[in-house]
């Protein structure tokens, strides 16, 4: 099915972040391998869902190459993505301020071994609380 019509991009983009952060946190906290394997399987096919919802390029233009994003068609031309960036707009409002608060709680009731670790903490456990709502 070559049509976006229903799907919201930005959810399959914040899917692909946030397995891409799980990973990051169990790397860094010495997880098993069956556990990693399993977790990177998912990226893979969340990446996967990426290059099926938008059209994927390298561009080699600059000094540093970087990945290019470009729509399909059949999701500029649909409401749907009218009514995506129109929900992620009210989220936003009230998710940001939360991952903000949570990130001052995390700094100043948790321990953690780094500022790396901090910030991997942080971002998993607004991924674990707030991906529900996402």
């Amino acid at each position: 099915n070559k049509s976006m019509q229903g799907l919201s991009l930005r959810t399959i983009m914040i899917n692909c972040s946030s397995q891409f952060v799980i990973l990051l946190y169990l790397l860094d906290n010495e997880t098993s391998w069956v556990v990693l394997f399993s977790t990177g399987l998912g990226l893979v096919i969340e990446l996967w869902k990426v290059t099926k919802a938008v059209d994927v390029a390298v561009d080699r233009s600059r000094s540093i190459p970087r990945l290019t994003f470009t729509y399909r068609d059949s999701y500029v031309k649909s409401n749907t993505r009218t009514y995506d960036d129109e929900a992620m707009r009210y989220l936003s409002w009230v998710l940001f301020p939360l991952m903000g608060c949570y990130a001052v709680y995390s700094v100043l009731y948790q321990s953690h071994k780094s500022w790396y670790s901090f910030i991997l903490g942080t971002l998993v456990g607004c991924v674990y609380t707030f991906g529900f709502v996402l």
